[in-house]
Formats: C-alpha cells, structure tokens, sequence
C-alpha cells in the first residue's frame, strides 16, 4: 500500500459520517468531551489519554471484528483488561525502540516499523503484550514502514495543536484575540487534536492493519 492512498483512506474514513456512525458515541463519550473540557482544567487533558487509550480498544475491537452490521463493543470488563495491555504494550515497545534509538537510531527504526501493531493488536484481541509483539513483527512484513511514515507525517500537527503557545503564541498574541478568543482558539486545537489522533490515526493503523493481515493470511 503507498503512503498517499494510506492517507486518503484515512482521512476519508474519518470523515466518513457511514463509517464512523457506530463509533462517533464511543468517541464523545470517551474523547471529545474530555478533550473541549481540558481547555478550561488542564489536569483533564491527562484523563483524556486514558480515555484515547479505551476509545482505541473500542474502536479496534468494533472495526477489526465483524461487518458493520454485526458491530459490537465487548463487555467493559474485557475493555478494561486490554486497556491495561495495550498500556503495558506501549510501554515495552517503547523501551525497545528507545534502546534502538540508542544504538545508532537505525534499529531504532527498524524496531519501531516491526512494533508498529503492537498495540492495536493488543486493543483488538486477547493477548499478553509479548504476544502482541510478536504478532506485530509478523504482520510489520506488509504496510509496516508505509504505516509509519504515515505516523511521522500526523506527528508534527497533532505536537503543534498540543502546544499551541510555543509554536503559535506569537501568531495568537498579534491577533489581539482577547480571553475569550483565546479560549476559543484552544478549543478548537483540542477538538482538532482529538479528531486527528483518535479518528485519523486509529483509522490508519487498522486500515493498514486489515490489509497486512490479508496479506499474510
């Protein structure tokens, strides 16, 4: 799969009022409020990462098992018990790929396309986060380096509308946009921000997920 029709699956996929319809409620419910509310307390923001996290097991779990019209989200308990995975997950493959990193940043690399499923792995079915590792080097054979440098290129909008007043204080300060205006102005980042990480992101990676594991069917 190339890297731009990637991208356009994603993107359409996330706008995709169709192909959303049963996993919009799941995504205010667990995301887009927290993330509107995270502009008045910050300390949300940090609820809201847990929330990204069991929208993304939902998600995986709705969109990986079953045509549309079977869809369903599996009991809050077994929500619960992958949401803890997918965490434990990301953080083994993080410290893998740190210690990559480390060694001359090219196995850095190397690693990061081999655990690129990992988590969605962990979020969409019963497994140790060992497992999923390994499922995921298996699956990195197809989309593997496709799917992560679509990954590279949401990095950089989604770290500018995290951090609107380092990278754009000087922009929002000419505009003389007063509290209220600058209230608004972040809530629209973080609605943004949200939309992008947990609508085109998860779909990207399940896009290409679903394909790779065709592939090596």
């Amino acid at each position: 799969m190339k890297l731009r029709h990637l991208l356009y699956k994603a993107f359409g996929a996330a706008l995709s009022p169709s192909a959303n319809e049963s996993i919009l409620p799941y995504f205010w419910g667990c995301v887009l409020w927290l993330s509107i509310a995270s502009t008045f307390i910050p300390f949300l923001g940090y609820v809201e990462a847990v929330g990204g996290v069991v929208f993304f097991v939902i998600m995986s779990s709705l969109i990986t098992n079953g045509e549309t019209s079977q869809r369903r989200i599996p009991s809050w308990s077994v929500i619960a018990k992958r949401t803890a995975t997918v965490i434990l997950t990301s953080i083994v493959s993080s410290i893998i790929i740190l210690i990559g990193m480390l060694l001359l940043i090219i196995p850095g690399v190397i690693a990061s396309k081999q655990l690129i499923y990992s988590g969605l792995v962990a979020a969409a079915s019963n497994t140790t986060p060992f497992q999923a590792l390994k499922k995921s080097k298996e699956l990195s054979k197809a989309n593997g380096y496709t799917l992560l440098g679509g990954t590279m290129l949401l990095v950089l909008p989604i770290v500018i509308l995290s951090s609107p007043d380092i990278f754009l204080g000087p922009l929002l300060w000419s505009l003389h946009l007063g509290t209220l205006g600058s209230i608004a102005i972040r809530m629209i980042f973080n609605i943004i921000l949200a939309w992008l990480s947990c609508l085109v992101g998860n779909h990207m990676i399940i896009i290409a997920y679903k394909e790779a594991a065709q592939e090596t069917i």
